[in-house]
């Protein structure tokens, strides 16, 4: 769920994540596995990081910022966040 203006969909930012994970980890290592196939967790998680502050920067926010599982993105000029709330954070 995304709260704040981001000005891109869902599905567009989901599409944007996923490939950019992709190739990502492909630079790294062309035979990565995901952690839950057997994968390197900290080689996936520093790529998830790298994608998701490219992700803000590219629409329009200087900083990125862990906050528990979730990132919030931050934007000077004009003062906004948008940040991607992710469902294990959340109370079922």
């Amino acid at each position: 769920m995304l709260f704040g203006e981001l000005g891109i969909t869902s599905t567009k930012l989901a599409e944007e994540f996923v490939s950019g994970v992709l190739e990502t980890i492909r630079t790294i290592d062309n035979t990565a596995k995901p952690p839950c196939s057997g994968g390197s967790r900290h080689i996936w998680t520093g790529v998830v990081k790298d994608v998701l502050a490219k992700l803000g920067n590219k629409h329009g926010y200087d900083r990125t910022y862990p906050w528990l599982v979730d990132f919030i993105w931050w934007a000077d000029k004009p003062q906004r966040m948008a940040w991607r709330w992710s469902q294990s954070s959340t109370h079922q």
